[in-house]
């Protein structure tokens, strides 16, 4: 017996050897979460932004006097409230004097800049009505009247700048949307009558694809006396190429047959076709219930046109509902079947549903156009802060998990969409004069396939509890006689035996 005992103890050191040299190792490889490093945005980072407002007279005599008024809105705009991490950068360009018939039929060429065009008129050169005091162009030029009292005048161009050619309270909703800051009654009260009215259509966030499905609903069965839906198609197609460089457009249509609509209807005291609000959800429900599902990530419009022969409505020639889309008539209140224009109404609609449209003062009007430039490019203004903002988000949300759920997984592969995802938004703003719209979206679009990416949770399944539940029953029958070699050999070295 003494002769083996030398080679039990180099037996027990090697058997000690192997378990703790080889299952270590493998009991950390097989229960760690993998985390691949990847880079965030920082607590200072903000969305530089900055507006050159470019403004002109027609009257070579008010230049000195525009001069003072222009810095005087400047100082007013550069202390208003902007929500951070936004930052907005003011200057105004006074370019002289012009013609006001050029301005308002120029084409300014496309560019990444932020910059707003705004025309002081006097009234002998005002083609509008003179009650109008600002004309608000086709192109990218808003015409303001002048007059003399230079508080209104400064009130004008203040108002022009901040809540319509900017909006700066669109993009504060903006900001604190993807902040999650809750408004509360006392800020919803402060707000102006026009931005109450557009608070829920402000909130949505906004996307870069859309699919838009024109729906038809017929109460017959036949499709011998259909109106053809070819112009509203041909309009909505002109308005999506307008939009194509901000926001994409996938436009279909159909038609649902033998829907009976009529069963919705209330007739009213004098005798209109009229939806109530009740009416309308079942509507909207019915008609999700006869749709197909559409398998794509991006958001859903649906525009929903009434095929009745009869006049519907009352003062209202449409409804929208946030997030859903739009019901329209094809006949409308006092018009008739010849007469009536579906497609003007279904531009109306998406310039709602879109963010596109504008509470404007009663003296104050726009071109009759479906879309103007200078609303293009507000748009587009809304698009970089939303897409930034968005990417931020969710980087700092991807982040949060990996602090808050100890099994969340980052692999190689989400690493270097939220990399990619943060250099390409910090790229996008590097110039704030000229913010590049297609980084920031392409590294919004990295960093939400980031947090949504399925590997996120393949270790979630699987918690330590589970985890332990399977090991123990390994690892116990060889860590009993481990610990017993280990005794049997502190006890020789010692000299206890």
């Amino acid at each position: 017996m003494r002769e083996e005992l030398p080679y039990r103890r180099a037996a027990a050191i090697v058997f000690i050897a192997i378990v703790l040299g080889m299952g270590t190792p493998l009991w950390y490889h097989t229960t760690r979460t993998y985390r691949a490093p990847f880079e965030t945005f920082s607590e200072e980072q903000v969305v530089p932004l900055s507006i050159q407002i470019r403004l002109v007279v027609t009257n070579e005599s008010f230049i000195t006097e525009i001069n003072d008024v222009a810095n005087a809105v400047l100082n007013k705009i550069t202390e208003g409230q902007v929500k951070a991490p936004l930052d907005i950068h003011w200057t105004v360009l006074n370019q002289g004097v012009r013609d006001v018939g050029a301005l308002e039929s120029e084409h300014i060429s496309k560019s990444d800049s932020l910059d707003v065009f705004v025309a002081v008129v006097p009234p002998e050169h005002w083609s509008h009505f003179s009650a109008t005091v600002v004309f608000l162009s086709r192109g990218r030029w808003a015409l303001v009247q002048y007059t003399s009292d230079r508080t209104k005048l400064e009130e004008r161009l203040q108002s022009l700048l901040w809540e319509v050619m900017i909006d700066v309270p669109h993009l504060n909703s903006i900001v604190k949307r993807d902040l999650r800051e809750k408004m509360q009654p006392w800020q919803i009260a402060a707000l102006s009558p026009s931005h109450q009215k557009r608070l829920v259509w402000d909130s949505a966030p906004l996307s870069m694809n859309y699919i838009v499905q024109i729906i038809h609903v017929h109460d017959n069965a036949s499709p011998l006396t259909v109106p053809s839906d070819n112009v509203i198609m041909e309009v909505v197609e002109v308005f999506a190429r307008r939009l194509q460089h901000v926001t994409r457009l996938q436009i279909s249509s159909e038609h649902l047959w033998d829907f009976e609509i009529s069963n919705f209807f209330e007739v009213d005291v004098q005798g209109r076709l009229t939806l109530s609000q009740q009416q309308t959800e079942r509507l909207l429900k019915e008609v999700d219930s006869q749709l197909q599902t559409v398998e794509s990530s991006f958001p859903v419009l649906k525009i929903l046109i009434i095929e009745k022969e009869e006049p519907v409505g009352e003062d209202s020639r449409g409804a929208a509902v946030a997030s859903w889309g739009a019901i329209i008539p094809r006949i409308s209140l006092g018009e008739t079947l010849d007469d009536a224009q579906p497609a003007a109404r279904v531009l109306a609609a998406l310039r709602i549903l879109l963010g596109v449209d504008s509470e404007l003062p009663a003296t104050w009007k726009r071109a009759p156009v479906p879309l103007a430039e200078w609303e293009i490019e507000r748009m587009r203004l809304r698009a970089v802060l939303d897409n930034a903002m968005r990417a931020m988000s969710a980087v700092s949300a991807l982040k949060a998990l990996t602090e808050k759920i100890t099994n969340v997984v980052i692999s190689d592969d989400v690493a270097a969409k939220a990399n990619d995802a943060v250099r390409l938004v910090k790229e996008g703003l590097s110039n704030r004069e000229a913010p590049q719209l297609d980084k920031i979206s392409a590294g919004r679009k990295l960093a939400d396939e980031a947090l949504s990416d399925p590997s996120l949770l393949a270790m979630l399944y699987f918690p330590k509890d589970q985890t332990m539940a399977v090991y123990l029953p390994i690892m116990l029958p060889t860590l009993i006689p481990m610990f017993g070699s280990i005794i049997a050999l502190c006890k020789w070295a010692l000299g206890w035996s």
